[in-house]
C-alpha cells in the first residue's frame, strides 16, 4: 500500500459670538461622512483567495484479516525521528488490526509527514512484518523529479515561473507547492492553477506539471440599490470594470462609480475611482495607486444649500505572509492623502489629512468539535493628521469637537 499527500469627520456645533458670520451645523453630512459611507471598494485588491483543494487520500482496503500489533519500526525515514513517528502510533501498540487499520496507521505516517510540508512520501507495510507482530512500515520521503509549466494564460511565464523558484530548489517542500500554485491563482488574468502530479521516473519521484488556466481580460458588474441616505440620495446606481493583467505581468486596472444623477432624486451622491494594483517581484508581494472622487449636493431640507467634493488619493503594498488552503495571513499598508471641501450655506469649509494605516488579516478553518469552521480576523491601526484650510470652521473646530490635529486609531 502507498499514500502520497500534498498538502484567497464632525465639529459639535458651538454657537459663535453674535459679532461672528453664523456657520451652518455642524451635523449636516460633508464630505468626510458621505465619503465614509460610500467607501470605494477599489482599494481592497490583493486579498487572499480562495484556493484548488488538495488531493484525496487514499480509499480504505478491503477488511481480510487482523494481526497483533507488538511494536512499531520505521526505515527510510530520515526527515522525522523514530520517536516522533512512533508516538503518532502508540495508540496501536497492543491493539488487534486489519488490513484497514494498517492502511490508516499508513495514513497518519503520511499526515504527519505533510503536516511538516513533505508531501511526497509514500508509506507501505512490509508484509513480512505482520506475522511477529513487530509492524515494519516502510518509508520514502519522495520529492519531486521533472517540475514544468503550462501557462495558457496571459501573464509572462517568467513571473510565474519566479513563484514556482523555490519548490525548484526545495523539490521535497509541497507546502512551496501549494504556496505557488495559490499566488499563481491569485493573479490577475489567471483563473486557476492546479499541480497534476504523475508518478516520475526514478523511485520515490513525482513529475510535477503546474497547469495555468486563463482568465477573462474583462470583468466586472452592475448593481442598483436603496441603501443611501434620504439627503445624499437614497438610489444608487453603481457599476465596475476590471482589466486583467492588461500588459502580461499580472497586473489589474479598476475603474468603479456609484450614483445617481440629481434630477432623478431629491439628494445625489457619485462616488468614482480608479485603481492600478500590479505584482512586486514575483513572491507574492503586490503594490498599488489609485484615486478616488466623490461629488454630492443634499437633497431634502437641504436642497441648494449643502454641496462639496472629496479627493483621495493613495498608495499601498501588500504580502501574503502565509498562504495556504487552510490558513492565511497577510499584511498590509497604505499612504492616502484627502482633500475635502464642504460649501454649506455660503461657507466654503476646506480641509486636507494625510494617513498611513496597517493592517493585518487573515483566516482559518478548521474542524473542531468535527464540524468545518471559518475563522477570520483583521486588525487596522491608523496614524495620521487632519488640518483645517478655512479659519471660521478651524476655530469651531478648537472651541467644539477638537478633530484637527494627530489622528490615532484602531480598528
Amino acid at each position: 500500500m502507498a499514500i502520497m499527500a500534498m498538502a484567497t469627520e464632525c465639529a459639535a456645533q458651538t454657537p459663535p459670538p453674535p459679532t461672528e458670520p453664523r456657520l451652518p451645523p455642524a451635523t449636516v453630512p460633508n464630505a468626510g461622512s458621505i465619503l465614509q459611507q460610500r467607501r470605494s471598494e477599489s482599494g481592497e485588491l490583493g486579498q487572499p483567495g480562495n484556493a484548488a483543494r488538495g488531493l484525496p487520500g487514499a480509499q480504505p482496503a478491503e477488511v481480510r484479516k487482523r494481526y497483533h500489533v507488538k511494536s512499531v519500526r520505521f526505515t527510510g525515514n530520515g526527515k522525522l525521528s523514530q520517536e516522533e513517528l512512533a508516538a503518532a502510533m502508540q495508540s496501536y501498540i497492543g491493539r488487534d488490526v486489519s488490513d484497514q487499520d494498517l492502511e490508516q496507521m499508513a495514513d497518519r505516517i503520511s499526515d504527519l509527514y505533510r503536516a511538516h510540508g513533505y508531501g511526497f512520501t509514500f508509506t507501505s507495510v512490509d508484509p513480512d512484518s505482520l506475522q511477529d507482530g513487530n509492524i515494519r512500515f516502510i518509508i520514502v520521503e519522495g520529492k519531486a523529479g521533472r517540475i514544468s509549466l503550462s501557462n495558457h494564460s496571459r501573464v509572462r511565464d517568467a513571473l510565474l515561473e519566479g513563484m514556482m523558484a523555490r519548490f525548484r530548489s526545495h523539490p521535497d517542500d509541497t507546502d512551496s507547492l501549494e504556496r505557488a500554485s495559490l499566488l499563481m491563482g491569485d493573479t490577475p488574468g489567471v483563473a486557476a492553477a492546479r499541480p497534476r502530479l504523475s508518478r516520475g521516473k526514478e523511485n520515490g519521484t513525482v513529475e510535477v506539471d503546474m497547469e495555468v488556466q486563463p482568465a477573462p481580460l474583462f470583468s466586472g458588474y452592475a448593481s442598483l440599490d436603496n441603501y443611501g441616505s434620504r439627503t445624499s440620495g437614497r438610489t444608487r446606481l453603481g457599476a465596475m470594470l476590471d482589466i486583467s493583467s492588461p500588459f502580461g505581468w499580472g497586473d489589474v486596472l479598476r475603474l468603479n462609480v456609484s450614483g445617481l444623477p440629481f434630477n432623478l432624486q431629491s439628494g445625489d451622491s457619485t462616488l468614482g475611482g480608479v485603481t492600478y494594483d500590479f505584482p512586486v517581484g514575483n513572491a507574492g508581494l503586490r503594490g498599488g495607486v489609485g484615486y478616488n472622487r466623490l461629488q454630492y449636493d443634499l437633497g431634502g431640507i437641504y436642497e441648494g444649500q449643502f454641496d462639496g467634493t472629496a479627493d483621495v488619493f493613495s498608495a499601498y503594498m501588500s504580502y501574503p505572509i502565509v498562504r495556504q488552503q487552510e490558513r492565511n495571513l497577510a499584511a498590509r499598508v497604505t499612504y492616502s492623502h484627502s482633500l475635502y471641501r464642504d460649501n454649506q450655506v455660503g461657507f466654503e469649509n476646506q480641509r486636507n489629512s494625510d494617513a498611513f494605516a496597517f493592517m493585518l488579516y487573515g483566516n482559518l478553518q478548521d474542524s473542531l468539535l468535527g464540524l468545518g469552521a471559518a475563522n477570520r480576523a483583521a486588525l487596522t491601526l491608523t496614524y495620521g493628521v487632519l488640518r483645517y484650510d478655512s479659519p471660521l470652521f478651524a476655530q469651531q473646530d478648537a472651541t467644539g469637537s477638537k478633530t484637527a490635529g494627530a489622528i490615532r486609531r484602531p480598528s
